[in-house]
């Protein structure tokens, strides 16, 4: 079975919105099955609450910005940017316990980061680094889905691009993609998975937007950075002519977990070549868009299948999967060492007076939200 969203990891940075998008307005986005609303203090600082009212739960991403106070549509309780509540329609006293959670939340390379779990943990050091996405050298585009399958199935789908030859055949699939062996290292909590195909046919969308013509040689290395982000280096060239193509591709993926059956995807396209040509830009946009949307229809296809697992079923490993497995094992690992020190995340829950992690249904369970 894939990563289930009972191994999610808390303590770490996931993704709740692009620079570029959140503003002024309100917006809504789910972090591992919570709702959170984001949005830009008067000053530009991004914010980052629980979206669930205090008094009703009414969700604050349907209310008002008025100034540095977010105002509830329901009943107009009043909250500052810190998740204070500071006035209350018809008396002077403030309930004690009518607070927001604040989410630590970190701006760096055109998205913006909230980090999940218990407070006293955030380390802005530990936001992945992708500077692909700001350096002026490297042209970018980005995009947005939301998947309804849940997010190890999206790891595992960009951890076994083996697939790519059967997925996406007419865009960036060829068959060696899928015959051509890999080789796995790991390095701490990250993954890699390098694919090396040399003298193979030139993809479509390669032609396109490279203007390179078959035979070429072809590098492909999944680098996966626990928990939920994954850098797809690719390179290529005219069939023996470099050891170090100068058309480079970096497609970054931050994949947030919404809820059990839920994933918010973000992903952006860089490249080192044509930078200036804005023709280009939009073809990788485009182009970019109709790929991780043949994604979506095969994952939430194997989600509806995975739904119909009693139990029963087990799951069949092959040589490409390499990287699948040792990327579950890391998220094991991290997982299985929160579990064991509940109470840290807990604290976090119970000030705000939501139930604490060690209490809440595990994914798949039947009393799971989704």
């Amino acid at each position: 079975m894939s990563i289930s969203n009972g191994s999610l990891v808390r303590n770490a940075w996931y993704v709740v919105g692009t620079s570029e998008d959140v503003g002024r307005s309100l917006q809504q986005c789910w972090l591992l099955d919570e709702p959170v609303v984001v949005f830009r203090a008067e000053a530009g600082t991004p914010v980052v609450l629980a979206d669930r009212c205090s008094h009703r739960r009414y969700p604050l991403s349907k209310g008002t910005l008025v100034g540095d106070r977010l105002v509830c549509g329901y009943h107009g309780f009043t909250y500052a940017c810190d998740g204070r509540c500071i006035a209350v329609p018809g008396q002077d006293r403030v309930p004690s316990r009518a607070r927001l959670r604040s989410y630590p939340v970190h701006e760096r390379d055109g998205w913006l980061w909230a980090w999940a779990g218990a407070s006293a943990r955030a380390e802005v050091g530990a936001v992945p680094s992708l500077p692909w996405m700001s350096d002026p050298g490297w042209a970018h585009s980005t995009g947005f889905h939301r998947v309804g399958a849940r997010y190890g199935l999206l790891l595992d789908n960009l951890l076994d691009l083996s697939h790519e030859a059967y997925v996406h055949p007419t865009s960036i699939g060829t068959p060696e993609i899928a015959h051509t062996p890999i080789t796995v290292r790991t390095d701490g909590d990250k993954v890699y998975v390098q694919r090396v195909m040399v003298g193979v046919e030139c993809p479509p969308l390669f032609t396109k937007a490279m203007g390179l013509s078959t035979p070429i040689d072809r590098w492909q290395t999944v680098e996966y950075i626990a928990p939920s982000t994954i850098v797809v280096h690719v390179a290529a060239a005219p069939a023996g002519t470099s050891d170090e193509p100068t058309h480079q591709l970096k497609i970054v993926n931050a994949i947030t977990p919404a809820g059990d059956t839920r994933t918010s995807y973000f992903f952006g396209a860089c490249r080192n070549f044509r930078i200036d040509d804005d023709s280009v830009t939009e073809l990788l946009r485009t182009a970019n868009h109709r790929v991780f949307a043949e994604d979506v229809e095969a994952l939430e296809a194997q989600e509806a299948m995975v739904a119909t697992d009693h139990g029963d079923q087990f799951e069949c490993a092959v040589k490409c999967d390499g990287g699948v497995v040792h990327a579950r094992r890391v998220i094991e690992r991290l997982a299985e060492a929160e579990r064991a020190n509940l109470r840290e995340c807990d604290d976090d829950r119970l000030q705000f007076g939501e139930p604490p992690a060690s209490h809440r249904p595990r994914a798949g369970s039947r009393r799971s939200r989704d």
